[in-house]
């Protein structure tokens, strides 16, 4: 991110803010991050894949950029769908009925009820 940083805060700012803006909320219990930081992280992820390959490819000769920028972009795809094929992450959906119905069994007439925060 430093690089686009130094190279445009107009584009540095608009990316960033998001992020930060986030963070914060999370931090003051406004806002549950830690589900969706996969949601976050991603585009991050992405942007830094760009950069560090066109900053790869300016290190090398001209006339050898040419020739390896068009098997750049599928050499850089390639091994995390390899490894998302290979090792898929893991789905688990957890019923939420049995407890619910201990919870009904057990629980009285005017019971309070604390739920975590970030369960649900």
């Amino acid at each position: 991110m430093a690089t686009l940083a130094v190279r445009s805060w107009r584009i540095a700012l608009p990316v960033l803010f998001p992020l930060v803006a986030a963070a914060a909320a999370a931090r003051l219990r406004l806002y549950p991050l830690e589900g969706r930081l996969t949601l976050w992280t991603t585009p991050f992820v992405a942007i830094f894949l760009v950069v560090g390959a066109r900053w790869l490819l300016e290190l090398l000769p001209s006339r050898l950029t040419m020739r390896l920028s068009p098997i750049a972009l599928p050499m850089l795809v390639s091994l995390p769908a390899v490894m998302l094929v290979r090792q898929p992450p893991p789905i688990t959906n957890e019923d939420a009925r049995p407890g619910l119905e201990r919870l009904a069994a057990h629980a009285g007439a005017g019971d309070a009820v604390y739920v975590v925060y970030g369960a649900w």
